[in-house]
C-alpha cells in the first residue's frame, strides 16, 4: 500500500496560470506547476468578466512566469 501526498501549494513552482469563465460571475483558476502538481479553484468575481479579459490576464501573468 502506497500513498502519495502531493507538495503543499507553497512548495511548488508555477509553470502556467489558466482562468475560464466559469459563469458571469465565477472564474475558473486552475494552476499548474514544474512539478506536474495541478490544483483548481473556482473563484467569485465582484463584476462579470468575459473569457477575453480572461485571456488577457492569462497572457500577461503567464509571460510574467516565464521571465
Amino acid at each position: 500500500l502506497g500513498v502519495a501526498i502531493p507538495p503543499r501549494i507553497n512548495d511548488i513552482t508555477i509553470k502556467k496560470i489558466e482562468f475560464l469563465r466559469y459563469d458571469h460571475v465565477n472564474v475558473h483558476a486552475i494552476l499548474i506547476s514544474e512539478e506536474g502538481v495541478i490544483r483548481d479553484k473556482i473563484i467569485a468575481v465582484e463584476e462579470p468578466v468575459t473569457q477575453r479579459q480572461l485571456k488577457k490576464i492569462t497572457r500577461y501573468l503567464n509571460e510574467e512566469l516565464s521571465g
